[in-house]
């Protein structure tokens, strides 16, 4: 159950960038709004990084 849980947050971060960049091509976005979206995404791809590391 854990490696499933870890995936999820894999899968839901990569989601999250892709919707970030999705919704920033077809409106404007500050770069500000932008680039912390792109930064939450990133944090919970790292999540998984880090969950791995200490499962192993």
């Amino acid at each position: 159950m854990k490696k499933k849980g870890n995936l999820i947050l894999l899968s839901i971060g990569l989601l999250f960038n892709a919707a970030v960049l999705l919704l920033s091509h077809y409106t404007k976005l500050p770069d500000f709004v932008m680039g912390s979206l792109m930064g939450i995404g990133i944090g919970i791809m790292l999540l998984f990084v880090i969950r791995r590391r200490r499962a192993a």
